[in-house]
This record gives structure tokens, sequence and C-alpha cells, in this order.
């Protein structure tokens, strides 16, 4: 059986609130791109989106070492938090890549990580069930696994309101080390021969809530 390929899609909030987490955004998803560039020799392809008022593709379906480093230039809080917009460009996008290649070219497992510090209060194309909905439906049809990190919130509402079962909550001051948590996450399943995704995504979620 081959190694796994892995397609991870970053959805990261932007909005104004945001600004105190400038470098631990930029340093922790750096991070996660040059320890993965060091110890994956599976096959990982990168999307970023960040979301403010609107949603910004900035990395767009790379392999590892064709992915640029970040600087504070590409990622400068500001405006409101249009999440689930955000959640659904990146899905409907992710879609047409994907179904743009043949099927034995295709990554076997997507992981979508949405990281807010906030709750939703802007978007205008997206409800909360319809994004409900287009998560639930990637989950049961295609396997997709949502990860959903909340940075310094007491609550988990918005993942409520979208069912997203994979949740977990950080500190602003831990931020950027969850980025490695969720490296060496997908260094060891695209190690891995068999996948037990459910087994491997709870322990993702177990380390980043420690």
């Amino acid at each position: 059986m081959k190694k796994n390929f892995l397609k991870t899609v970053f959805i990261i909030d932007e909005s104004g609130s945001m600004q105190s987490s400038q470098s631990d955004v930029v340093g922790g998803f750096n991070g996660y791109i040059e320890r993965q560039r060091k110890e994956n020799t599976g096959k990982v392809v990168v999307s970023l989106y960040k979301f403010n008022n609107e949603t910004s593709l900035v990395i767009a379906n790379k392999p590892l070492n064709q992915i640029n480093l970040l600087t504070n230039e590409d990622y400068t809080p500001y405006g409101f938090t249009a999440l689930y917009d955000a959640i659904g460009q990146a899905v409907k996008e992710t879609d047409f890549e994907i179904s743009a290649l043949p099927e034995n070219e295709r990554p076997n497992n997507i992981m979508a990580v949405i990281i807010t510090d906030g709750q939703e209060n802007a978007s205008k194309e997206y409800t909360s069930q319809a994004i409900k909905t287009l998560i639930s439906t990637h989950e049961n049809l295609l396997k997709w696994n949502f990860v959903y990190l909340g940075v310094g919130l007491s609550d988990f509402t918005d993942a409520d309101l979208l069912g997203l079962k994979y949740r977990a909550s950080s500190q602003r001051s831990n931020l950027e080390s969850r980025f490695d948590i969720i490296a060496e996450h997908n260094i060891q399943f695209c190690e891995s021969m068999v996948a037990e995704t459910n087994v491997s995504m709870n322990k993702l979620m177990k380390n980043l809530d420690e």
C-alpha cells in the first residue's frame, strides 16, 4: 500500500482581534512548513486562506517545496469575521481542484484547519446551516477532517453551530506551538501505511488541548 497523500487547507482568521497574534500565526505557519520539508517523506500539498470581511487565497494547492514562507506583510489583521464565507469558499475551491485530478492522483485525506479567535459576524454568502451541511457532507461522504482551533475563546459557539466534532482551544501564548503539533500529526499520517483516521485525529485533538 502506498503512503498517504495529504492535502491540508488552513483557514485562518485575519480580523482585527488577531492583531496581537500576528507574529505567532506567521511564525507558526512557517515553522509548520519548514518542519514538514525536513521530516515528511510523504506527499503533502497545502492551501492557505485568510479571512476578515473578505476571504483571500494566499497559497493555492502547493507542494511543500514550492511554498514561500510568510512575512508580516502577508498577514495583517484588521476588520471583522466572515468565518462562514471563508469556510464555504475554501471547501468549494478545494472541491474544484480535486475534481480536476484523475482518480488515482487525488489525495486520500483532506484536513481543513480552521483557526479563529472570535465569533462569526460578517458573512454574506453562507449561513451557519449551509456550512454545517457542507461540513457534514464532506466528512461523511468524502472523508474530510475539519479541525477547529479556537484562540483565547471561552466557548465553542461557532463550532457547535457548524457541528464541528474536532475542536480544541489555544491560549494566545501557545498558538505558535499548535502549528508544530499539527505538523507532527501530518508527518505521522503520511508515514503510516495504514491510516487509522479516527485514532489519529483523536490523538491530534488531545495534543492540541494540552
